[in-house]
């Protein structure tokens, strides 16, 4: 179950639906469920805002660096609250475009040592063994995990990004992306032989492209700013697309074909 883009501490961040969806996995997959982490998991400090931070923090009393620390924890731990059942079953997270910076640590660091997984970096090629049931290695699963780039507000733009910049030259089971806010996913065909008695036979199989979803609200009834004056979202005042909200399943298999165990991915928006 990929989770990202969930952005806790903006107003229109849905935590109650992002609890109910880690319950309904937890429930229904029980041991073989596993989390991977898409980045932006708090909604402070964008790139541009961190470089704002930085000059405020350079100028500013320990005190007042102190006091933004707190306060980033605040967020931090509130979500720390929610992910708290799926600790221990975490491949990794892969960092966002928001993370917050303290004087030694980030927020993703953070989560990632709260969650006990590895802090995968902005970029992984995740290696999944596939094992039987006395421990012989039968396939490897790969997943390709990015938190997304660009600033176009179509899926389709970064869709076709990585179909033409990273399919090509990676070869993985899924390629999992976050960033655009919405739930999709695009087969990828992939055929290969294998050879039977000296003889090749072919085999097709299916990758795929999953956009991974968010729990972002993007318009909200009745919104106010910190004033109290009727006030969107970012989402709102830049008339983005609304969201569709939650985050797809991957399913990963090990399947037999002509003898030798294969990948077989299919996934659920």
């Amino acid at each position: 179950m990929p989770i990202g883009d969930i952005q806790a501490g903006a107003k229109g961040c849905d935590l109650n639906r992002l609890r109910k969806h880690i319950a309904w996995g937890i429930k229904t997959f029980g041991k073989n469920l596993y989390f991977i982490g898409m980045g932006d998991y708090l909604d402070v400090a964008s790139p541009s805002n961190r470089k704002a931070i930085y000059r405020l923090k350079g100028d500013a009393y320990d005190s007042v660096n102190a006091m933004m620390d707190e306060a980033m924890d605040i967020q931090l731990h509130k979500l720390e609250a929610v992910l708290e059942p799926t600790r221990g079953r975490w491949l990794g997270l892969i960092r966002g475009h928001h993370e917050y910076v303290y004087e030694t640590t980030t927020s993703d660091a953070k989560l990632a040592e709260y969650l006990g997984c590895p802090l995968l970096g902005h970029c992984a090629l995740v290696h999944l063994i596939l094992k039987d049931e006395i421990g012989r290695r039968r396939a490897i699963a790969k997943l390709w995990v990015h938190h997304g780039v660009g600033a176009g507000i179509t899926l389709e733009a970064g869709i076709r990004k990585i179909r033409n910049s990273v399919v090509p030259y990676w070869f993985a089971n899924a390629y999992l992306v976050g960033h655009y806010h919405q739930k999709s996913t695009t087969p990828v065909p992939w055929i290969d032989t294998v050879l039977v008695r000296n003889k090749p036979e072919w085999y097709s199989m299916s990758r795929y492209i999953v956009s991974t979803g968010s729990f972002l609200k993007g318009y909200q009834e009745q919104s106010v700013d910190g004033m109290g004056l009727p006030s969107g979202d970012y989402v709102e005042k830049a008339m983005l697309p609304p969201n569709v909200l939650g985050a797809p399943i991957v399913f990963i298999r090990p399947k037999r074909v002509h003898n030798r165990i294969v990948i077989d991915v299919n996934v659920s928006v």
